[in-house]
């Protein structure tokens, strides 16, 4: 008798219906109506925090404080591409971000003083 290795996979058809009865309790993917909804008010209010950001961004940011952070935080650039993009040394591109931080802390909690700041 021939014993397949472990580290061999086997592509299986299967048919959709057979697939009906992961999605239960005991499945590896089930998600209670609890779950969903928990996970549905976490991303509105993520969403309404983002904008909030982006609000207090135009109103209490230079605008280089502002650039490095939508391109840092919302495009994912690097110190050293911000500096190239925007012409500045990425010290300098470091310093604008720490200190955009820094004020968009402050007019959050300013903003929203019944939400729980810890950590920030």
């Amino acid at each position: 008798m021939s014993r397949i290795p472990s580290h061999v996979f086997m592509e299986v058809q299967v048919e959709p219906c057979m697939l009906e009865g992961f999605a239960n309790e005991d499945g590896l993917w089930y998600e209670s109506r609890e779950d969903v909804e928990l996970k549905l008010r976490a991303s509105k209010h993520k969403y309404l925090l983002l904008n909030v950001i982006r609000e207090l961004m135009e109103s209490c940011l230079t605008a280089r404080q502002r650039q490095c952070i939508l391109l840092y935080y919302f495009e994912g650039k690097s110190l050293r591409e911000i500096g190239t993009i925007l012409q500045l040394h990425f010290t300098t591109v470091q310093q604008h971000l720490h200190a955009g931080i820094s004020r968009l802390k402050k007019a959050l909690r300013e903003e929203l003083p019944e939400v729980s700041w810890t950590g920030c």
